[in-house]
Parts: C-alpha cells; sequence; structure tokens
C-alpha cells in the first residue's frame, strides 16, 4: 500500500488515504491499529424524507432508515472527497 495522504486528528487517532493496485481508500488507524468499523461515510436523504431525520438518534438506525444505494455504487464520492469528509468529522 501507498499512503497518498494522511491526517492526524490526535496522537492515537490517524487517517491515511491509501492506494493499492484495485483503489485508494480511506483507513483510519486507533493506537497504531486499524479500525475496521466505518467502512462507509455518505447518507443519501431524499427531499421527500427530510422531515423524518428528527427520529434519528443513531448511525444505526439512520441505516435502516435512509438510503444507503451509495454502498453500493462508489462514483457517489471520490475516495479524496470521502478522505476529507471522514478528517472532518473525526476532527469535529
Amino acid at each position: 500500500m501507498t499512503v497518498k495522504a494522511e491526517y492526524k486528528v490526535n496522537d492515537f487517532l490517524i487517517l491515511k488515504l491509501e492506494t493499492d493496485q484495485e483503489r485508494d481508500r480511506t483507513i483510519i488507524y486507533v493506537n497504531g491499529k486499524e479500525f475496521m468499523q466505518c467502512h462507509f461515510l455518505l447518507l443519501q436523504i431524499p427531499k421527500e424524507r427530510i422531515h423524518t431525520t428528527h427520529e434519528i438518534n443513531s448511525v444505526d438506525e439512520a441505516e435502516k432508515k435512509l438510503n444507503n444505494k451509495h454502498e453500493r455504487n462508489p462514483n457517489i464520492i471520490t475516495p479524496e472527497e470521502e478522505f476529507v469528509a471522514h478528517c472532518s468529522n473525526l476532527q469535529a
């Protein structure tokens, strides 16, 4: 793997945009070890369902209630955009 970008949130949390022969992907490292939980970033909320988002209290509930077809279509956002979004979310 080749590291294309790296972002250090703090001493324990580092994100890397890594590439291999197949694709680029964001890897989250916690205390130097790869964290395997967060695989997808984007939730697409259709306009007609925006009013229902106040009922969502967790990522697990969002996964059940919202459109997640982006998980089967990796071309919706670029790997670089996904990396920046992960960095931003974890920094916040």
